[in-house]
Order: C-alpha cells, then sequence, then structure tokens
C-alpha cells in the first residue's frame, strides 16, 4: 500500500473511540504522524478518562506509525490551541485537521436545560470553531486540509436532537466559509457525514429515544429503506476524508460527502426555492391567509439534492 501522507502531520479530535479513532489508524496508514486527541469523557460530556488516547496512540505506533496523545477539550478556546501546539511540539508542523470530537445530550428543546444546550454547542460548534482557528495559522505557509463532521437531516425529523442538529447546522455553515476563506492558501475545507454507524453516539441516541417504534416507522417511510438495519462500522467513513488529504484530492473544497456503509454520498450546496409576490404593493395578513396554504402545497420546499454512488 502506498503512503502518500509521508511527512504529514495530523490532528485528530475525538480519536480515543470510534470513527476518530478509525480516522486517526487510517491516516496512519497512510503515513501520517498522528496527534491522538481525546478528553476521555462520557458520551454526554461528561466525566473524564484519559487512557483512550494513549490507547489509539500506542495502538498506531505498535503498527509501526508514530502517534502521541492528547487530552485537551475543544470546548476550550486555549484547550484547542494547545492541541494544534503539540503536533507543532511533538513533530516540528501541522498539515490535516480532522474536527470529529462531539457529545450528545437528548431531550425535547422545551425540555432541555441551558447546560445541555451549552454543553453540546460547546463541544460540536465552539469545538470546531476553536480547532480551526488555531490550526489555520500553523497551515498557511504550507498549505493543509481541514475536515468537519457534518450530519444531514434530509428534510426528516429526528427527536430530542434540537442541540446537536443546531451545532451541526453552524459546523455546516462555518465549513463553508473557512474552505471560501482559505482556498487562496491552499487550504481545502470540506465537511464528511457519518451516515449510520456504529458508535457510542449513534447507541446513545436509540437507547434513549422515547417512541422508538414510532421513529423506526418513520424513518422507513421516509428513507425507503429499513431503519432497523445493521449499523456501519466507524472504519467505513474516513477513506473520503483520507482522499481529501492527498495530493490529489486536496483541490476539492468546500463539500459535503455522506458515507453511508459503501455508499458515497454528494450533498450540494444549492437549493431550490419557490417565490411568490403579493397582487398589490405590499402583502396584507388576509392575503398571506388567502394564499399561503395553497402555495405550500404545490411550491417545491428548499431542499438540498444528495446523489449517492454505490461503492
Amino acid at each position: 500500500m502506498s503512503k502518500r501522507l509521508n511527512g504529514k502531520v495530523a490532528v485528530v479530535t475525538g480519536a480515543g473511540r470510534g470513527i476518530g479513532r478509525a480516522y486517526a489508524h487510517a491516516l496512519a496508514a497512510e503515513g501520517a504522524k498522528i496527534v491522538v486527541n481525546d478528553l476521555g469523557a462520557a458520551v454526554d460530556g461528561s466525566g473524564r478518562e484519559e487512557s483512550s488516547a494513549a490507547a489509539v496512540a500506542r495502538e498506531i505506533v505498535e503498527l509501526g506509525g508514530e502517534a502521541v496523545p492528547d487530552t485537551h477539550s475543544v470546548a476550550d478556546f486555549d484547550g484547542a490551541e494547545q492541541i494544534m501546539r503539540t503536533a507543532v511540539s511533538t513533530f516540528g508542523r501541522l498539515d490535516i485537521l480532522v474536527a470529529n470530537a462531539g457529545n450528545i445530550r437528548m431531550a425535547q428543546l422545551h425540555e432541555s436545560s441551558a447546560a445541555d444546550w451549552r454543553d453540546v454547542m460547546a463541544v460540536h460548534a465552539d469545538g470546531t470553531f476553536h480547532c480551526i482557528r488555531h490550526a489555520v495559522p500553523l497551515m498557511l505557509e504550507h498549505g493543509g486540509t481541514i475536515i468537519t463532521t457534518g450530519d444531514l437531516s434530509q428534510g426528516f425529523h429526528y427527536p430530542q436532537l434540537g442541540a446537536y442538529r443546531a451545532a451541526k447546522a453552524a459546523i455546516m455553515v462555518a465549513t463553508l466559509t473557512a474552505a471560501h476563506e482559505l482556498k487562496q492558501h491552499g487550504i481545502n475545507v470540506n465537511s464528511v457525514f457519518p451516515g449510520t454507524t456504529s458508535t457510542r453516539m449513534a447507541e446513545a441516541f436509540f437507547d434513549g429515544l422515547d417512541d422508538k417504534e414510532g421513529f423506526y416507522a418513520d424513518a422507513k417511510e421516509h428513507f425507503q429503506a429499513d431503519s432497523e438495519a445493521a449499523a456501519a462500522e466507524p472504519e467505513t467513513v474516513p477513506p473520503v476524508g483520507v482522499y481529501l488529504c492527498t495530493d490529489e484530492g486536496r483541490s476539492i473544497t468546500g463539500r459535503s460527502f455522506v458515507m453511508d456503509g459503501t455508499g458515497i454520498g454528494l450533498c450540494t450546496t444549492t437549493s431550490e426555492l419557490s417565490f411568490i409576490a403579493p397582487n398589490t404593493a405590499a402583502w396584507t395578513t388576509e392575503e398571506l391567509i388567502a394564499r399561503i396554504p395553497e402555495w405550500l402545497t404545490t411550491a417545491e420546499a428548499a431542499a438540498i439534492p444528495v446523489t449517492t454512488t454505490q461503492g
């Protein structure tokens, strides 16, 4: 197997388990030196157990790669800077950032606490920003690759995940913004969405559903697929991300990919909008009452088209 990332240094956050661990191993297999970042928290973000990052780093070293653990929190602005500094102090540079750290707190919005909302946003949205903010200055001279971890709603409601999905929406906007801003510096920025994948977070979601039967029925109808089918393994997610780090893939930026087992989905960033105009100079409440319901039943809803290639 050719090692297309020899000499590159990568930071992978949330790399102590699941998809982050799979990213760390996949990048190392291509020759990259890895900073394995993981706070060692529970799936809801509580607690701290630092051995998971060390264990993954040790696995990579035992396979002949180079890796060091890091246990700073991405939710902390200064902590995120220390993660990036670990890459430079240990390996001399930083070329790749995989912003993958996450947590989950399940509750309906009207029942969520301020802490639930804050803690989820802090890891997903703030954490992604913190990492990008501190990684980019270390990449400006030689370029690099940033991969964020997004999520695609596909017009489907995932119950009790208001904070999580709001955070993922913020990540998508940040990803597209960074892609535009950093293209001139030779830094490509893309997002990879895991499909239904066997992770602690997915397990916590399904276990925490108030109405499992209702969710499975709605999902089956919406996706026209078996919603209870076996989840893909974490190792199915990194291939596209690794490709985007190679010389061949670094020209691609501002894109969003969905990894769903062996399927690769490409999400376009355009939406089809339907407009109506008032019959008079300005809208009145009476005209809106008369026209909005009919318009909503006939207009094409704004949507994000998804193209899936099975491989």
